[in-house]
């Protein structure tokens, strides 16, 4: 292959100094980042922050994901035992290269690092009927693929690993997966809580996200932009009726 030119992308950082989180007595990290909690709260009442500028996951989606999130929490008149929270350990990233790339959770590297006992497991595109109908053979160096990070004990899920086209929809499912289920509340920066937060940590605070409820599908997060985003949106249309 042939480029005219390459892009070297090391990373972005915040504003921290057009913003002047200072004024408003903003907490910020290390790196000059808003430091929110898991309700998305900042240590000045009032003031919650979202997006990149709290420095988690800079994505469109994740982004979207804690709106939902706070709105939901401020605006839809709910009682505190029935809020949301954020977690970041289930976040969906897509590459929209030739193949696409796409994963979601942990890399063997880091689950044992974490002190997994990691087994692995690999399929490729070929050896799917589908697959092999758009072109894919078994051994080409195009040959499409699935890798799963599982814990070699309690055969849990830990990371999906996807390279191929359509990457970004394949993926979904696991995503679907990561976030189904009973939760119980993550909390982040403990010294950040307003008295309410203190008091959900401390029940704690559980939501339960049952598999086939449209509601999960708009509480499970969605790589952006990908075609998955049509199942998620669905629920916005049939609130509209």
């Amino acid at each position: 292959m042939h480029a005219e030119e390459i892009l070297v992308a090391p990373g972005i950082k915040p504003l921290s100094d057009i913003l002047h989180t200072e004024r408003a007595g903003l907490a910020t990290d290390a790196r000059g980042y808003i430091r929110t909690n898991e309700f998305l709260e900042t240590n000045v009442p009032g003031i919650w922050a979202l997006g990149d500028c709290n420095g988690q996951a800079p994505f469109r989606h994740k982004a979207n994901y804690e709106a939902e999130t706070l709105a939901h929490n401020l605006f839809s008149h709910q009682p505190p035992e029935n809020w949301r929270w954020v977690r970041y350990d289930a976040v969906p990233a897509v590459t929209y290269t030739y193949p696409e790339t796409a994963h979601i959770g942990w890399t063997e590297a880091g689950a044992k690092k974490a002190g997994f006992t990691v087994e692995t497991a690999i399929n490729h595109y070929s050896a799917t009927a589908k697959g092999y109908a758009l072109g894919f053979e078994e051994g080409a160096r195009n040959d499409g693929f699935v890798k799963l990070v599982l814990d070699k004990d309690s055969k849990k899920i830990l990371g999906v690993h996807i390279v191929g086209p359509e990457a970004s929809i394949l993926l979904q499912p696991f995503c679907n997966l990561f976030y189904c289920g009973t939760q119980t509340i993550q909390i982040r920066e403990a010294e950040i809580a307003s008295p309410t937060a203190a008091r959900l940590r401390k029940l704690p605070l559980t939501r339960t996200l049952p598999p086939l409820s449209v509601y999960t599908l708009s509480e499970t997060m969605t790589p952006h932009p990908a075609l998955s985003e049509l199942t998620m949106w669905t629920r916005y249309y049939y609130e509209k009726k």
